[in-house]
């Protein structure tokens, strides 16, 4: 058994340049629900479950905004590092 389960958390600053819009957060949604981790965007004061494509666009989450990535669960810090790349790296190559 391991010691137990944490989370992992991230500030990050969306960079691609539409926001959470249809593509992107189909995108976002597609990764969290590969991860084996409960993965959620904190916006404002507002917890958002990831893998919710509606839950996503529903905050209109601009570009220029502060969200936070949260990663609870085993596989918690790879998950964390796979969403904050897709988030920072994957969204701005879509919109090329």
């Amino acid at each position: 058994m391991t010691g137990g389960v944490f989370m992992v958390r991230q500030t990050i600053t969306v960079c691609n340049s539409n926001g959470f819009h249809i593509r992107p957060v189909t995108i976002i949604a597609d990764a969290a629900s590969g991860c084996t981790s409960k993965v959620t965007i904190h916006y404002e004061h507002n917890q958002i479950n990831a893998r919710s494509i509606l839950n996503l666009l529903s905050f209109g989450i601009k570009k220029g905004t502060d969200i936070i990535v949260e990663c609870e669960g085993e596989h918690e810090q790879e998950d964390l590092e796979k969403m904050v790349d897709v988030i920072l790296h994957k969204l701005e190559k879509e919109e090329e």
